[in-house]
């Protein structure tokens, strides 16, 4: 891996860390099975309501969360997901859902 990828991977990581140390909540939540369309409309739904949807890489959300003081978190995403994750605020996804 070059070091600018390295580079890269560990902004991301601060700025996830950063996310967890300042949210009121952050939901995970295991969106495989959405179309493209449902997950624009998703994040669309969400944005207006002031809340970010991202797909993070398990390995950068497990170091994100340590830094963050969160290491217990990561049995749970370990546990839970085998790809992918995302961060959303659950009440929306639950209505997206419902709808």
């Amino acid at each position: 891996m070059s070091e600018k990828t390295i580079a890269i991977k560990a902004q991301k990581v601060e700025e996830i860390a950063d996310q967890f140390k300042n949210a009121a909540s952050a939901v995970v939540v295991d969106a495989r099975g959405l179309t493209v369309a449902q997950s624009t409309e998703l994040r669309h739904q969400l944005r207006e309501e002031g809340i970010v949807l991202e797909v993070i890489k398990n390995k950068i959300l497990t170091r994100a969360a340590e830094k963050a003081g969160f290491a217990e978190l990561n049995d749970i995403f370990a546990s839970f997901f085998q790809s992918c994750l995302q961060i959303v605020g659950c009440c929306f996804v639950k209505t997206f859902l419902n709808d």
